[in-house]
């Protein structure tokens, strides 16, 4: 039998500031997205979260089990993630875009990436 995961999704902006790009600071901090994967735990999932074009992104995610997400931008990733908590950096975005990341697991939706224009 399936087992239906719900996923609930908290933002967490943390003040790190990272490279855009290997070697080089921008002094723009990362934008950090909590995914919490728990079963049969329903919370709001499907926020958008706003990233400024160039910010890096990456996702904290806390899992009861392994699963995997998948970000759909051109080509589409798959992100795999264990139990416990993983920490999986993104990159960064370099033009608007609106990103979906959807559960493999459960085919649903966990959060929008609105990527606006360049700071």
């Amino acid at each position: 039998m399936r087992r239906l995961m719900v996923i609930s999704m908290v933002v967490v902006a943390t003040a790190l500031t990272t490279a855009c790009h290997a070697g080089g600071s921008t002094g723009v901090s990362t934008q950090t997205i909590e995914v919490t994967m728990w079963p049969k735990q329903q919370a709001p999932s499907g926020s958008t979260v706003h990233v400024t074009a160039g910010q890096q992104v990456q996702l904290l995610i806390k899992a009861q089990s392994g699963g995997a997400l998948t970000l759909h931008t051109s080509p589409a990733r798959t992100i795999h993630y264990d139990m416990g908590t993983t920490l999986v950096p993104i990159g960064s975005f370099e033009a608007q875009a609106m990103i979906a990341v959807t559960s493999t697991t459960a085919i649903s939706s966990v959060t929008r990436i609105e990527v606006d224009g360049a700071a």
